[in-house]
């Protein structure tokens, strides 16, 4: 009786997810995606990220890993990004819209994986969104491809197309909401360290240096994050979910400058609406969807079910992977990428290395700023394995330049959230003979003290 049971419970379930709905809403995102998409690309060039962070360095912090991605770089990246928003446009209008997926798919991975100086979460969530879409039938209607190919024409999607999106958006709230609850956050430091460095700004400036304002921002992004996904998946809080994610996305928008995200946020909130509202309001000559009383399941449904599982069980892994290291992961950084853990906390901090070669006891010094650009250097001064990294780059030269492997010993002092600077990576361990171990946590990272 049990396993009937389960098994009756498994059969609603996949009922569930394969019934076919009215798919206004998913065309509608897609093409604000698909917008969203174009801007990232042809935005990074009009800019000038692309220029600060592909052209310009000669030197990149790729993911460990990803060296390979060093090819990525020189004035042809222009071309690329050109070719990148083109894919985006595509997705945009539906035209060939698997094709652009998968190419702006491939692309943003080579854009992401091979910096990390300019590391953002935003970029890793549409790096996520992209590679979601290839397998969500967004363009059978209001598409190019429904135009000229009518046979793939279609007022409704299977439910799971919404479900899949939703539940990663629903991810990375629930573990951003998780990520500020520890005490620096609930005392409002890291805000009060990043609202009063913008005390400058024009109108609004005096305004962000009040206390009242920090715990206020402070804790409406711990109920803004630990509520919206519920807010959307009830009709009577839908509105109310609306105008908090226009006001909290469109303030940060304007005080962080923290690119398409915000936006991509707002449009997300397509995925939760009544599709036949939107169908109403924006494609109006669209016949009604009325949901089938039968839905046929596919003979794939098992094996889909367990490969989106698998997805999602990484997904919920990675932001918990931090626990595995020893540490406090706003100090030592291991676990923190790939997790939404970004803004979070307030880091500053310097480095500077020493580099010996063999039978001398002489050191030469070495600051990172005569070799690479200050961002890169700003950023590698918090994050041990951009230290490492770049005692592997100094390594390099040497051995090219002088035909010997010499040690590089790095001296750093960093701040996290306003304490007093201290050391964080040790200056006595010789880092171009240490190993990347990505599965433990590194010794020669100093554990913070309190």
């Amino acid at each position: 009786m049990a396993n009937a049971r389960k098994t009756s419970k498994m059969t609603r379930f996949k009922r569930w997810l394969f019934q076919d709905v009215d798919n206004s809403g998913l065309i509608l995102w897609r093409i604000l995606l698909g917008f969203l998409l174009t801007a990232e690309a042809w935005g990074a060039i009009l800019t000038g990220w692309m220029k600060e962070t592909y052209v310009d360095p000669s030197f990149r912090f790729h993911f460990i890993g990803f060296d390979f991605l060093q090819i990525l770089s020189g004035e042809w990246m222009y071309i690329y990004n050109i070719v990148m928003g083109v894919f985006g446009l595509m997705f945009m209008l539906g035209y060939r819209y698997r094709l652009a997926a998968i190419g702006y798919f491939i692309m943003w991975s080579g854009i992401y994986f091979g910096q990390k100086s300019n590391y953002n979460n935003h970029y890793y969530l549409l790096l996520l969104l992209v590679g979601i879409m290839i397998f969500i039938p967004a363009n059978r209607f209001a598409s190019l491809d429904a135009k000229s190919n009518p046979s793939i024409k279609s007022y409704s999607a299977p439910r799971w197309a919404y479900f899949i999106l939703q539940l990663q958006f629903a991810i990375v709230y629930v573990f951003a909401t998780v990520a500020k609850l520890y005490p620096d956050w609930l005392k409002a430091i890291p805000v009060s360290l990043w609202l009063n460095a913008k005390s400058d700004y024009w109108l609004i400036g005096p305004l962000l240096t009040k206390e009242w304002l920090h715990y206020f921002m402070s804790y409406a992004g711990i109920f803004y994050d630990g509520t919206i996904i519920l807010f959307l998946l009830f009709k009577r809080t839908r509105v109310l979910a609306l105008v908090l994610s226009l006001i909290f996305h469109l303030s940060n928008s304007a005080i962080f400058q923290i690119g398409v995200f915000p936006f991509m946020a707002i449009s997300a909130i397509l995925l939760f609406w009544d599709p036949a509202v939107i169908r109403k309001r924006f494609f109006k000559k669209k016949p009604a969807f009325i949901t089938p009383d039968k839905q046929s399941i596919p003979n794939w449904s098992n094996a889909a079910i367990v490969v989106v599982g698998i997805y999602f069980i990484w997904q919920v892994y990675l932001p918990l992977r931090h626990h595995l290291y020893e540490g406090n992961v706003h100090w030592t950084e291991e676990g923190h990428r790939l997790s939404w853990q970004m803004m979070t906390r307030s880091k500053r901090g310097s480095v500077f290395f020493y580099v010996k070669l063999p039978d001398s006891s002489n050191k030469s010094l070495e600051f990172p700023a005569k070799r690479i650009a200050p961002h890169q250097a700003g950023s590698m001064a918090t994050r041990p394995d951009m230290i490492w990294q770049y005692a592997q780059h100094l390594k390099e030269i040497y051995q090219d330049s002088l035909g010997v492997t010499p040690q590089v010993y790095a001296h750093s002092s960093v701040s996290l959230n306003g304490r007093p600077s201290a050391p964080l990576v040790n200056s006595k361990v010789d880092l171009a003979a240490e190993p990347w171990n990505r599965f433990e946590h590194k010794h020669w990272i100093l554990l913070m003290k309190d």
